[in-house]
């Protein structure tokens, strides 16, 4: 049923899919820009296409939607694909984009800051910390990954946000 809601006049190389067929399109828009790195994240961009692919067919995009997509001849033109989803389609593409961006950019973050964020996640289960005390933590975290720091520089962070999460939070937690 839902890839009836799907279906329409660009289903044609994935298998008849019209979803299959939009994420596909963007995994090829993705695969011609050159990243900062200069190397592919072949792991990131198929998780991408995925996301459009689940989304499409979840929150059944309309044709024009889709039409949209199909239609890009590059990721930076400006047609405003997203403008042609409803807000709760949209804010479900951008949820699951978002938490993407975030596995992605983690997945190559130093071990000492995979340990710090995982304190931050385990604060985040702490009733006996109050949620905006929890949510700061979080921010502080997000930031010092926004802000570009790199090296000895991130890691000194780090060890800084571990242990502050350690000295305030393990005894009322209980950790």
């Amino acid at each position: 049923m839902a890839l009836s809601a799907c279906a329409g006049p660009r289903a044609g190389r994935s298998g008849g899919d019209p979803c299959e067929a939009v994420a596909d399109h963007v995994h090829a828009l993705l695969q011609r820009v050159t990243p900062p790195s200069g190397k592919h994240d072949t792991a990131h961009e198929r998780a991408i296409r995925d996301i459009f692919a689940t989304r499409c067919r979840e929150d059944t995009w309309d044709v024009d939607a889709r039409d949209c997509i199909l239609a890009k001849k590059a990721l930076a033109d400006d047609a405003r694909c997203k403008d042609r989803l409803t807000s709760t389609q949209r804010g479900a593409l951008d949820q699951a984009l978002g938490a993407e961006e975030d596995r992605a950019r983690l997945a190559h973050l130093p071990s000492v800051c995979a340990e710090y964020r995982d304190r931050i996640d385990q604060l985040q289960t702490c009733s006996a910390v109050p949620q905006e005390s929890r949510e700061t933590m979080k921010q502080a975290f997000t930031q010092v990954l926004a802000s570009g720091v790199k090296g000895s520089d991130l890691e000194d962070h780090c060890r800084r946000g571990i242990e502050a999460i350690r000295r305030s939070f393990s005894a009322k937690c209980g950790w």
